[in-house]
């Protein structure tokens, strides 16, 4: 009797990755071990590659949980996502970096929390999350790369969102979320204009807090259904 075999999507993906992995380090080695940072858009294109036959594999997977063990594949997707962390702070190129390792890092830990049994604890997450999360935006603003620092910083709160969301954990007043968003996003744009910012630069911080503060006040302040 025949059945379907979706986790060989999965070897299709780590082939594709991996060859294109192995290509660029024949080709390009020697210029890698001098500019870490070139590695960083390789990575992103090794995911491209891979992760879609995951998604795939995740869907068509009669229990995904059983045959692709959450755990196991979020600390898989955690260590190699300190890849291109490790590069970018190499490379003089540490939010590129972040970027890249947010990128690899989000498909594993989204599964993780979408099929796992096994939860961090919710208020330290959320709480872990806002900081990360506020401190990535800061940065972005400081060094003038908020484009960089938005999905990386969005990725920290709204991850830390969702698991106190999955967990059931006590819910939030929306008053609570808008007024911190409020203050977080009026000293943010008031160093912006202090140092002397562009008027872009001052607009993609506002607009990358205000998104998460509203996205998180609809997921903390009401229960959904998982």
């Amino acid at each position: 009797m025949s059945r379907r075999v979706p986790e060989m999507a999965i070897v299709v993906g780590v082939l594709f990755a991996s060859g294109w992995l192995a290509f660029v380090l024949l080709v390009e080695g020697d210029r890698l071990l001098r500019e870490p940072a070139g590695i960083l858009p390789v990575v992103l294109v090794a995911a491209a590659l891979c992760y879609p036959f995951a998604a795939w594999a995740v869907y068509f997977d009669d229990d995904p949980a059983g045959t692709f063990p959450p755990e196991p594949v979020a600390v898989v997707g955690g260590l190699l996502a300190l890849v291109p962390v490790v590069a970018g702070a190499l490379g003089g190129r540490a939010l590129f970096g972040l970027f890249a390792g947010t990128a690899v890092a989000l498909p594993p830990a989204g599964y993780a929390l979408k099929y796992g049994d096994s939860l961090p604890p919710a208020r330290a997450s959320l709480a872990g999350g806002t900081v990360v999360g506020v401190g990535v935006v800061t940065v972005g603003l400081l060094v003038e790369q908020p484009y960089l620092a938005a999905p990386v910083a969005l990725a920290a709160f709204l991850g830390g969102v969702a698991v106190h969301d999955r967990a059931g954990a006590p819910l939030l007043s929306a008053t609570l979320v808008f007024g911190g968003t409020a203050l977080v996003a009026a000293a943010l744009v008031g160093a912006s204009v202090s140092l002397g910012h562009s008027p872009s630069v001052t607009l993609a911080t506002a607009l990358t807090v205000g998104f998460g503060g509203a996205v998180g006040a609809r997921f903390l302040s009401k229960p959904s259904r998982w």
